[in-house]
């Protein structure tokens, strides 16, 4: 219904013979907006491999006893950073680390403020080279983006949850998009739902205080993700797709 990017889209999927998407979720959508003309195939992307010889991120210094909970992202809407602000607000020993930058970031500090979230840190944007040490430090990552209806803007897979779980991190993410696709839901992390901070509180606390939990996710994350989303898979796909 977007008055300048629905035509767009009707143009371009009426011209093609095939379209990849990187995600079911994806795909599903984009089939319902604009029915199915061509064939439809989805194709996970390999996951990202992050520059782990170089650093550049000032992280913040945490007290030991500290339970890091991780995001990294741009500071927009969809992403539902301040659900996350106000799951952190009422727990203790845990900070939260917001790693990225954008034109909500102003709204999302003085939200901190307001709801006495005094162990969230904003690193600003961290370079690629140094998000390795964003991971690598913290325990735990979380994004929980939302769907804006009205703009069609959502998670097409959530990239960032392949990054954390490849460095053992478990992950939160929600009911949303593709990101149910980027994480197995209790074996090496957590779905909740939408605009649910409490949901997100309660998930944090579980991991923090169940260390069995915690290292099960932990040591069945790496694999999860070299498995669903190896180079290896993506591209013998592609190759198939083009017959070669």
């Amino acid at each position: 219904s977007h008055p300048v990017l629905g035509p767009v889209h009707r143009a371009i999927f009426s011209s093609v013979s095939a379209v990849l998407f990187l995600s079911n979720s994806t795909m599903e959508k984009t089939l319902s907006a604009y029915g199915r003309r061509y064939d439809a195939r989805q194709i996970y992307p390999g996951a990202p491999v992050l520059d782990t010889d170089s650093d550049g991120a000032s992280l913040p210094e945490t007290d030991g006893d500290k339970f890091v909970v991780a995001t990294v992202a741009r500071l927009v809407e969809r992403k539902g950073t301040d659900d996350l602000i106000d799951a952190v607000a009422g727990l203790s020993g845990v900070t939260l680390w917001i790693a990225g930058d954008g034109p909500r970031r102003e709204a999302l500090q003085q939200h901190a403020e307001a709801t006495d979230a005094d162990s969230v840190r904003f690193l600003g944007r961290v370079p690629d080279g140094a998000l390795h040490q964003v991971y690598a430090a913290c325990d735990l990552f979380c994004l929980p983006s939302i769907y804006i209806e009205d703009e069609g803007d959502v998670e097409g897979l959530g990239l960032v949850f392949l990054e954390a779980q490849t460095f053992g991190v478990p992950v939160i993410g929600t009911h949303s998009g593709g990101i149910p696709e980027a994480l197995a839901d209790g074996e090496t992390g957590f779905l909740v739902d939408e605009r649910a901070p409490e949901q997100i509180a309660d998930r944090i606390t579980q991991l923090r205080d169940d260390p069995e939990l915690y290292e099960a996710f932990s040591s069945r994350a790496e694999s999860f993700v070299a498995e669903r989303f190896s180079w290896e898979r993506c591209v013998q796909e592609h190759l198939d797709v083009y017959g070669v």
